[in-house]
């Protein structure tokens, strides 16, 4: 990803109220193509995603690394 790209990833990741900066540099790192991936991610956080925000990051991450 361009660093434009994964600033404007950011901004999108932040409007998901349960996900700290630290969560957001994880999913940009990894870039995770799938839901259960996002819930591997998350498995051993202190963290409890809702089904949309996992399904909300997959469309995030899906529509930048085109």
């Amino acid at each position: 990803l361009s660093p434009a790209k994964m600033e404007d990833m950011v901004e999108e990741l932040s409007k998901i109220a349960i996900l700290k900066p630290r969560y957001m540099a994880l999913i940009v790192n990894v870039l995770p193509d799938t839901e259960g991936e996002v819930e591997a991610l998350f498995s051993k956080e202190r963290t409890n995603l809702k089904k949309e925000e996992v399904k909300q990051i997959i469309d995030i991450i899906g529509k930048y690394k085109k």
